[in-house]
Order: C-alpha cells, then structure tokens, then sequence
C-alpha cells in the first residue's frame, strides 16, 4: 500500500509539473516566440529527467527504499510545479498592460 501511495503521488507530481509547464509557457511568452520557448524548455526538460534518474540511482545507492525514493521525487516535482504556477501568475500580472504580439 505505502509503496502504490508514493507510487502515485510521484506520477501526479510529475504530471502536474508537464501539466503546467506548457501553461506558463503559453502564459508568460510573447506568442512569436513560443516555438523557440517550448523548443528550449523540451531540452531542458530532458536535461531534469537525466538529472532525475542519477538523483533515484543515488538515493538507491544510498540504502533508501524505494517508498522513499518516490517521495522525495514527488517533493521535488511538486516544486517544480509550485514554482511554475506561482511565476505563471507573477509574470502574467506583470504583462497585463502590454499588448500581445
């Protein structure tokens, strides 16, 4: 039970930080230069998921269980996707006198 919890907790995390990151995008770039935005945020994305596979490695390394490992993944998507929404707004805000181009 523990191990299906964090389980799915670590793929919700996950899909809300993919979730959201396509939405600050959409949100926060001016829309002549969304192509080259999603283009560099897809690179940097599989930059996170190599980074993400060598933290799990180490973590399991390391002795930690499994349960374990998927909560401190899920910790980190989860601020990830924290971090998004709240610039989504912050930026959004700060743009709203602007035109779009």
């Amino acid at each position: 039970g523990a191990l299906t919890g964090t389980y799915l907790l670590y793929y919700l995390t996950h899909g809300a930080v993919w979730g959201t990151n396509a939405a600050a995008v959409n949100a926060t770039v001016r829309p002549r230069l969304r192509d080259s935005a999603f283009a560099i945020t897809a690179i940097v994305m599989m930059f996170g998921q190599f980074l993400a596979g060598a933290m799990h490695n180490r973590l399991l390394a390391a002795g930690y269980s499994l349960p374990t490992v998927f909560v401190v993944s899920a910790i980190v998507a989860g601020s990830g996707a924290v971090l998004l929404i709240v610039y989504t707004f912050i930026a959004r805000s700060a743009r709203s006198g602007e035109p779009n181009d």
